[in-house]
């Protein structure tokens, strides 16, 4: 009866445990992940936009093999909240959802809870990210500008602009991702490849 009991404890400590490290339920990912608009219907998603980044990769010193974490207080959860950006070769941007702890590698794998977005690579090495904003008749799209800080592993939104095709007035930012090195593949192997594809 006593082990049944431990057992029984164990179990719900860490059923509490693995629910707790999400700030997002299962239901609020999953109905947010039905409406999230497909990725062929962005704009960056055309083949000149990804073909301009691979030229402009090595300019933006982008790390496809990290993530970039941001950590703020909550006001709603009352604690700190980890959330993540992480990059891929052909212009899609995963934006994870909340952890109340660092995200470890398997959740930095976990494409699921959190939201895709496009993004481009201007010739300076500017990165720019569109997210969707729905109005009444139209999409239009907020782009947020980044760049990479070499000097200390951190990508900084530093201004944005909401409006089609690029009309709107810019506002600015200032939020910092710092770099987490996780994975292991190289990035200019992958870029070199991806940009014979267009050859």
């Amino acid at each position: 009866m006593k082990s049944f009991l431990l057992l029984f404890i164990f179990y719900i400590m860490h059923s509490q445990f693995g629910y707790s490290q999400k700030t997002k339920s299962d239901e609020f990912v999953n109905q947010h992940n039905l409406n999230q608009k497909p990725k062929y219907k962005y704009p960056y998603s055309k083949k000149k936009h990804i073909r301009k980044n691979t030229r402009n990769w090595s300019k933006s010193n982008l790390d496809f093999h990290a993530i970039y974490i941001k950590k703020i207080f909550s006001s709603t959860h009352k604690d700190s909240v980890y959330s993540f950006i992480r990059f891929f070769p052909k212009g899609e941007v995963f934006y994870s959802y909340g952890y109340y702890h660092e995200p470890s590698v398997e959740e930095a794998n976990d494409l699921t809870y959190g939201r895709w977005k496009m993004y481009k690579i201007k010739k300076n090495g500017e990165i720019i990210i569109e997210t969707p904003a729905y109005g009444e008749l139209f999409v239009y799209w907020y782009h947020y500008f980044a760049k990479i800080n070499v000097n200390n592993n951190s990508l900084i939104i530093y201004k944005y602009r909401l409006g089609r095709f690029f009309s709107g007035a810019i506002r600015k930012k200032n939020i910092i991702y710092y770099r987490r090195k996780f994975f292991t593949d190289d990035d200019e192997s992958i870029m070199l490849n991806l940009n014979n594809t267009f050859q």
